[in-house]
């Protein structure tokens, strides 16, 4: 997948989160988990996993931003043929999140 492609994926992503909800800081942690782990699919399972974490039912507005994530976070990782390919588009989509949360 070319880089535009990518960049394209993380905007589409952005524009997404942050219209549903989701806190630039959830971006930030997959994105951590990403560089931290290196593999998209630890990343995948995680994100999935989320919504019923104990961070979740901490307050009922957690639980909808997790699932949220989950819905727009995990299908694109299941694109990807690399965790590098993962980290640009999550790295672009929380570069761009505050733009689309400020209209």
């Amino acid at each position: 997948m070319n880089e535009e492609d990518l960049m394209t994926r993380g905007d589409a992503m952005a524009r997404r989160c942050a219209m549903d909800g989701v806190l630039e800081n959830q971006l930030a942690m997959v994105l951590a988990h990403l560089n931290r782990h290196r593999n998209p699919q630890a990343t995948r399972e995680l994100v999935r996993a989320m919504p019923r974490s104990v961070f979740a039912t901490r307050s009922g507005r957690a639980r909808g931003q997790y699932e949220a994530l989950e819905r727009h976070v995990s299908p694109e990782l299941g694109r990807v043929k690399t965790w590098e390919e993962a980290a640009v588009v999550v790295g672009w989509a929380k570069r761009l999140w505050s733009s689309y949360k400020r209209r």
